[in-house]
């Protein structure tokens, strides 16, 4: 795949924003294809007059996301988090400026900016997924690219050059959807999606995602009908095409810290299989904590409280734990393709079922 630069080591999408000239097949069908047909080349314009490298930089600039300030998230959600403490937007205003901006600039926003959705537990539907079409027929995303709509719904609306240049989607998904298959919103079916191709997912269980009980995870297993199938949820990750790295997060209490630094040990051992043959290989992790909700809801924080019950602690600031993994693709060795490394002497069950 091709790559130039936008910002540094940023690359660019296989297909070069400064002279798309393939016509779509697909709908909806990109604005691009008739303005480009009509447009003023501004030979005038100071800003036209500046190499594509500096006018790519002057455009990560414009379009990237930012905090909302107007907008806070109530401290006491699940939502709140480091990197989301407001809403976020995305000023698109430069788009509508002029044609010759828009078919240059207009997949940027795309591009450089995280796509995330929260399968529970996320911010208002009110606050976001708000669509607002300009003058020229540009459909973008006012408060930034969160959703609460599916996200088979979510690309099924893009076109083809728009799907091309989505390049990170972070998933907020509870422990249920990724291991279940018959969920609704799960991992199997959400990897699943065919006009998805990215080349960064993020996966976070917050310390409220997880299970009921001790904290337990891995790649091979999930459900009992997925241990005879051999189909955990890191067999899904051969469905996504062009994906070249891997992070998860996973967050726990302080009461639950050892349990999350055991899946952690194991997980330097966990392989993924991609659909072109590669493998995603484990490069490091990183952890950090952070002071969560003064009130945690969680399931069986006790020994004494039932599978389905609840348990409430109210704490003036609880540390939570989250540990970031980080896996990039290499050409394939030796690798079952299951999660695991060929003969590798580690643990074959879950903490927990």
């Amino acid at each position: 795949m091709a790559s130039g630069s936008v910002l540094g080591s940023l690359p660019l999408p296989s297909r070069d924003f400064f002279s798309y000239t393939t016509p779509q097949v697909c709908k909806p069908v990109s604005l691009a294809l008739t303005i480009r047909k009509s447009y003023d080349p501004q030979r005038s314009c100071p800003l036209f007059r500046l190499p594509p490298e500096i006018r790519a930089r002057i455009y990560e600039f414009a379009f990237s996301e930012y905090d909302d300030l107007e907008n806070p998230y109530d401290r006491q959600t699940h939502y709140y988090r480091p990197g989301y403490h407001y809403r976020h937007r995305i000023d698109t205003a430069l788009l509508m400026t002029c044609r010759l901006i828009y078919l240059e600039a207009r997949l940027i926003p795309l591009y450089i900016n995280e796509h995330v959705f929260f399968l529970s537990n996320g911010p208002p539907l009110a606050y976001i997924n708000k669509r607002v079409r300009s003058n020229l027929g540009l459909m973008y995303l006012c408060q930034a690219f969160v959703f609460r709509t599916s996200p088979e719904s979510y690309f099924a609306g893009l076109n083809e050059e728009q799907l091309d240049a989505v390049s990170h989607v972070h998933f907020f998904i509870p422990q249920r959807s990724l291991e279940l298959e018959d969920e609704i919103e799960s991992w199997a079916s959400i990897s699943n999606i065919p006009l998805m191709h990215l080349r960064k997912i993020t996966i976070t269980l917050r310390y409220a995602d997880w299970r009921p009980g001790p904290l337990g995870l891995d790649p091979r297993y999930g459900t009992t009908a997925s241990r005879s199938t051999g189909r955990g949820w890191g067999y899904y990750f051969r469905n996504i095409k062009g994906l070249d790295e891997f992070v998860m997060e996973l967050e726990a209490i302080e009461m639950m810290k050892g349990q999350l630094e055991d899946i952690v040990r194991r997980a330097s051992e966990w392989q993924f299989t991609l659909a072109d043959g590669r493998v995603l290989v484990q490069e490091r992790a990183d952890t950090y904590t952070w002071m969560g909700p003064y009130m945690l809801i969680l399931h069986t924080l006790s020994l004494e409280a039932g599978p389905d019950t609840p348990g409430v602690l109210n704490l003036p600031g609880s540390t939570l734990y989250v540990t970031v993994l980080r896996w990039t693709a290499r050409e394939a060795e030796n690798d079952d393709g299951t999660g695991e490394k060929a003969g590798a002497n580690t643990t074959k069950q879950m903490t927990t079922g």
